[in-house]
Parts: C-alpha cells; structure tokens; sequence
C-alpha cells in the first residue's frame, strides 16, 4: 500500500556544489541508486544513507565497497518494513564492533550534534 516512485538523485550532484555543507540523509537510496552514483554523493557533500532498503546476505559488507561506514545511519523504515529486519543487517555481519557501533549510532550521534545551534 505505500509505493512511492523512486527520486532521481543524480541532480543533487549540481546542488550540493553550491550546499556542501548541509547534511542530506538519503533514506532508502541504497536501494534506488547504484554505488558509482552512491560514491559520488559521498565524495561530493555531507550525504548519508540509511540501511532500511539495504537487502541481501553480507549487505553491509558489500555496501562498504563504494561508501566509507561514515556516510551509513542505522535506519529500520518501520512500521512500513519489520525492525527486526534491519537488526539483523547489523547482527549478521562480518564487521568488526567498532564500526557497528558507528553505523548503528554514532554516526547518527554526530550528525546530530553537528546541526545543533552551539
């Protein structure tokens, strides 16, 4: 019952020239782009992406190949899609603790504290 059409990301490149300072957090992009355009996004401005959308055995492992565990949030999507399911993302990797802990909530942690008035 919740079909959305996909955004087309590839715009943003031109915007976040002009805006790299303004964090963008893509949800469910890891799914919608592929990891040339993902990589470019990263490289380009503060972009993160969440792991709601992010399907397959080893998946974050595989995403860390055109992203750095930096620009990834924990992210469930639920009620739409299972918690449980996202949790398990982070369970069934092969990824040293350090950085499940980063993608689980530090990441989040520190986006948040950067966007904080001071």
């Amino acid at each position: 019952m919740l079909s959305v059409k996909d955004v087309e990301l590839k715009p943003l490149l031109t915007l976040i020239a002009e805006h790299s300072k303004v964090p963008i957090i893509l949800l469910n992009a890891l799914s919608s782009s592929n990891a040339e355009l993902q990589t470019q996004l990263a490289v380009a401005g503060r972009i993160y992406f969440d792991l709601s959308a992010l399907e397959g055995l080893a998946g974050l492992e595989r995403q860390l190949t055109s992203l750095p565990a930096e620009r990834l949030l924990f992210g469930s999507h639920s009620p739409f899609f299972v918690f449980e399911s996202a949790e398990f993302k982070l369970k069934e990797s092969a990824l040293p603790a350090p950085i499940i802990e980063q993608i689980a909530h530090e990441n989040a942690e520190k986006l948040l504290a950067s966007t904080m008035p001071r």
